[in-house]
């Protein structure tokens, strides 16, 4: 199930690599929510604007989740496609596609540490703190990853969506490859990754909220 912007009756879903999109599209699915879809799968708002639908709909929401799972879950998923090229016209637009050939070729590593430490030297801003200001750009509502159930029903109250609250919580969880038994010993922080992570990537730790480090990162 492709996980593109989802239109609702109030309001649309916008979907961000790596943030539990898929299980956010089929709980919004489950609920009878979802109306119709544009764009590619990941496409950003700023692809959007265009389409009338789109901007119909004054109420926007997406996820995000901790910059330093967000890694571990991207190299799981780079490692488990042997770092094939991003690139299906069906979930990115050419200028994503050219986003993430930079990415692939910047910070293709088999080892997390490598993977990190070619992420920080080629993105010193931050990779993440990047990615998430371009979707996020124009949300009314963002949630998080560690809090989905209760932030994706707030931001349908928000919207004023009418839906079974069981519905949403009833949906499993999709695509969790960084929690897999296999990937988790590849995906352990050292103390001096972690905090290079964290320094990296501060613009979206204070953007979102992140003050403190998830359990899951650091197990």
């Amino acid at each position: 199930m492709g996980t593109m912007a989802y239109l609702l009756p109030n309001s649309t879903f916008i979907h961000i690599p790596k943030t539990a999109g898929q299980w956010a599209a089929a709980a919004l699915e489950n609920a009878g929510l979802v109306v119709d879809r544009i764009g590619v799968v990941h496409a950003s708002p700023d692809e959007l604007e265009q389409e009338e639908e789109f901007r119909r709909r004054n109420f926007r929401f997406t996820f995000v989740r901790h910059p330093a799972a967000w890694y571990q879950s991207m190299w799981a998923h780079r490692i488990d496609e042997e770092w094939e090229p991003i690139d299906d016209p069906e979930w990115f637009t050419p200028k994503w596609i050219d986003f993430w050939a930079e990415f692939t070729g910047a910070c293709h590593s088999n080892s997390f540490e490598g993977f990190l430490r070619k992420c920080v030297a080629h993105y010193p801003s931050g990779f993440v703190s990047t990615l998430y200001d371009a979707y996020t750009n124009g949300s009314n509502f963002i949630g998080k990853y560690e809090n989905l159930v209760e932030d994706i029903c707030t931001a349908l109250d928000q919207a004023s969506e009418s839906y079974d609250q069981r519905r949403i919580i009833e949906t499993e969880p999709r695509n969790v490859r960084g929690k897999r038994p296999h990937r988790r010993r590849g995906v352990e922080y050292s103390s001096d990754l972690l905090e290079l992570i964290l320094n990296t990537e501060m613009a979206a730790i204070k953007k979102y909220g992140y003050e403190e480090v998830p359990a899951s990162v650091i197990r």
